[in-house]
């Protein structure tokens, strides 16, 4: 069993916010390019929105 310090529980999930705002937007990019037929233009759209909201997050957790 480990044993984490008290509030660490924060700091654990920062790698599991980031992945999941990365995916979801490249996903909805890549559902918007399926449906507009312009690959890969919408999927790297969706993936950097994903990659700043996720490090806007991060910011926002952090700063609490």
């Amino acid at each position: 069993m480990i044993i984490l310090p008290p509030g660490s529980g924060k700091y654990l999930s920062i790698g599991v916010d980031l992945a999941v705002a990365f995916l979801g937007g490249m996903l909805i990019g890549y559902q918007l390019d399926i449906w507009l037929l312009r690959f890969p233009l919408w999927t790297a759209i969706g993936a950097s929105s994903g990659i700043a909201l996720g490090f806007y997050n991060i910011y926002i957790r952090l700063k609490k």
